[in-house]
């Protein structure tokens, strides 16, 4: 009776064909690039938080110099309809 198994070839032909995959897998993906572009996301957003902050502080800030109150601000914006 005969054995069936993979002769020596065969098993370095398919470890050959599975690390050539990886390496076209890792090529695609590039988990560096992946890793940046997550950070170039997180200081964006970041950077646009900050941006908003400063704006509606020196919105607030004005308003208080000019000692504007919330309603004299808003009939500002908004100014009330002018009925006949």
């Amino acid at each position: 009776m005969k054995k069936k198994a993979f002769t020596l070839i065969e098993l370095l032909i398919v470890i050959a064909l599975l690390g050539a995959l990886a390496v076209g897998l890792l090529a695609a993906l590039d988990p560096f690039e992946q890793l940046k572009k997550g950070t170039d996301t997180g200081v964006r957003n970041t950077v646009s938080e900050v941006h908003g902050a400063i704006i509606r502080y020196y919105a607030v800030a004005v308003i208080k110099c000019l000692g504007i109150h919330q309603l004299q601000l808003v009939q500002l914006i908004f100014p009330p309809a002018i009925v006949p």
